[in-house]
């Protein structure tokens, strides 16, 4: 089943033909916004929906913050979007540069945020790819500029700010007052 000539999505993301279909229609576009060659109704149609989907496949796979910042893309008009905090406490480069700061800071309580700017690199800064893995085999390659492109060019996106903030009450911070509480505990018995 096509729509508008592309295929129906999100299940166009199920089968290999559809993928290379849907893979076509993105390197197409891709191309045209390059040249700067006006789009049609139906062309940034499919882009929204596209968005959209990634949104569906985003929660899909156990990626609500992906799926809700694909979908803001394209449906804010660009107003911030507070985030939960939880996968930034979890992730790798986060903790790390957390870590860093936390050596060189000695406080109870560190307060952790996150503010970033939703946006994507035009096609003038290079040509990065996102590869969306869809499933083990089917990988749709969706460039940077392309999406910058939906801004910039098609005005049927917008980048937009956001936020996650969480406190972190260090371990050694809750020893030391446990510790305290003991010593004054015992003070105070005797």
């Amino acid at each position: 089943m096509t729509y508008y000539g592309y295929p129906r999505l999100p299940s166009a993301f199920g089968s290999k033909s559809n993928l290379s279909t849907m893979q076509d229609a993105v390197d197409y576009l891709n191309e045209k916004a390059q040249a700067k060659i006006q789009f049609n109704d139906d062309e940034k149609e499919f882009l929204k929906e596209l968005y959209e989907a990634f949104g569906w496949v985003g929660l899909a796979k156990g990626m609500p913050e992906a799926a809700a910042l694909a979908d803001h893309y394209v449906s804010s008009g660009g107003e911030p979007l507070e985030m939960d905090s939880e996968p930034y406490k979890e992730s790798v480069v986060v903790n790390d540069t957390m870590d860093a700061m936390k050596s060189h800071i000695k406080d109870l309580a560190e307060n952790n945020q996150i503010d970033n700017v939703y946006d994507f690199e035009p096609y003038s800064k290079g040509s990065k790819i996102s590869d969306l893995f869809l499933n083990e085999s089917l990988i749709l390659k969706l460039p940077d500029g392309l999406s910058e492109y939906m801004d910039s060019g098609l005005r049927i996106a917008e980048p937009f700010n956001y936020h996650a903030k969480w406190t972190e009450v260090w371990r050694w911070c809750l020893e030391a007052l446990f510790i305290f509480f003991i010593v004054n505990s015992y003070h105070c018995l005797y």
